[in-house]
């Protein structure tokens, strides 16, 4: 049985953030769903990476590093999502508890023997340092941008970014090394950019189309 673990080497936005729309404005701007795309074309072809729907990780680390985020701003989680997926990318070593069920399925991975036991790291931040070889430098999403976060979400895991605000990068001490405030007036158009500069070194195997009219209260896992 192979280990369920948070991320995967291709996968860096695995539960990484929650996008969350504002139900009561996009009621206010319905549109018609005779607007959906029709008739798609769909090609059918393996996953260059084995018959599993995901991609499957590296042996997990012996002794995993557990940050229990629970209650943690959501600008930390996703910083520190972005940590797990990258340092992920050789072996799995960071687990985050954000919910109430992931302590358990941590203990189980141990009583499953996938693990020999973890720690609990009490202060977060030493991660950083202690993994800076993983990332790059930090990338600043637009706050005030429709869905500005998966927007950084697609070139962090490109370019080996964290997501963070720019008084987490400084807290951090990490470099901003690209900053999306007033990037883009739309979030249609900052895509197309992203699909123009990064679409070679995306993955055409996983991806997600949701029509804005569908979008009310929705947690996007990428």
């Amino acid at each position: 049985m192979k280990i369920i673990i948070q991320m995967t080497t291709y996968m860096l936005i695995i539960a990484l953030f929650g996008c969350f729309a504002n139900s009561e404005a996009l009621g206010k701007n319905k549109m018609k769903t005779d607007s959906f795309p029709k008739n798609l074309e769909t090609t059918e072809s393996p996953m260059p990476w084995g018959d599993t729907f995901l991609p499957k990780s590296n042996k997990p680390a012996q002794r995993i590093l557990c940050v229990d985020a629970r209650g943690f701003a959501p600008e930390i989680r996703t910083a520190l999502s972005c940590l797990q997926g990258l340092t992920s990318r050789e072996r799995p070593v960071i687990w985050l508890n954000m919910s109430n069920r992931d302590p358990q399925w941590l203990d189980w991975h141990k009583e499953k023997k996938y693990i020999e036991d973890y720690e609990i790291v009490e202060d977060w931040r030493v991660l950083f340092g202690q993994f800076k070889d993983a990332y790059k430098g930090a990338i600043v999403p637009d706050p005030n941008l429709h869905r500005g976060e998966l927007l950084a979400a697609n070139m962090a895991s490109c370019d080996d970014l964290i997501i963070t605000t720019p008084e987490l990068a400084e807290e951090l001490n990490i470099p901003i090394t690209v900053d999306l405030r007033g990037r883009f007036d739309t979030y249609v158009e900052g895509m197309a950019w992203v699909w123009e500069n990064y679409r070679d070194r995306l993955n055409h195997y996983l991806c997600d189309f949701l029509h804005p009219a569908s979008i009310e209260q929705r947690c996007f896992c990428v």
